[in-house]
């Protein structure tokens, strides 16, 4: 399932998953080392699990963090 998220086309996912099925490890490690291969020094390797168009990712790490400060404000345990 991971694969279909991950890749964007479904004849390229279709594809991978029938490697995985077939050979395993093997097309797990192939897999992963050409998804490490596609970062930059200055991508952060949490990007090997996700999409390469995953921005909900991060308008949400925001939106975490807001409402933890006003979380912390509404109980009275702010600074």
């Amino acid at each position: 399932v991971w694969v279909f998220h991950k890749e964007t086309s479904w004849l390229s996912a279709s594809l991978w998953v029938i490697l995985l099925i077939c050979l395993g490890s093997l097309a797990v490690c192939a897999y992963m080392t050409k998804q490490l291969f596609h970062l930059s020094s200055h991508d952060p390797v949490y990007q090997v699990l996700l999409r390469d168009d995953n921005s909900a990712t991060d308008a949400k790490v925001p939106l975490l963090s807001s409402s933890v400060d006003q979380f912390d404000r509404s109980s009275g345990q702010g600074n």
